[in-house]
């Protein structure tokens, strides 16, 4: 943790290592500094498929499905026939539905 901390002092505006941190801290189980790298990585997030990828993943496990949402249509933007993305996106839509 303490070297990624270091790193993104030297690139604090690149999203995925802010998204890499989170997942760090989640399984380490401090979910307060997970969800503030997470917002963090959001607030500098461009464009970038592995970076969609990672944010994707991370909002997934700990059940945020609008930022979910958001980054599984961003994968899709680079990836029409990712079928992983679609159908985690089309279970949330669902589920939007039913509430």
């Amino acid at each position: 943790v303490l070297t990624l901390t270091e790193y993104i002092k030297l690139v604090p505006t690149l999203a995925e290592p802010h998204f890499v941190l989170a997942e760090l801290y989640l399984a380490l189980g401090d979910t307060a500094n997970a969800t503030k790298e997470a917002a963090l990585g959001k607030a500098h997030y461009t464009p970038h498929l592995l970076t969609a990828k990672r944010a994707a993943a991370y909002y997934e496990k700990v059940l945020d499905l609008s930022n979910a949402k958001f980054f599984l249509v961003e994968i899709l933007s680079f990836e029409p026939s990712n079928e992983a993305a679609r159908y985690d996106l089309d279970m949330i839509l669902e589920h939007e539905q039913s509430n």
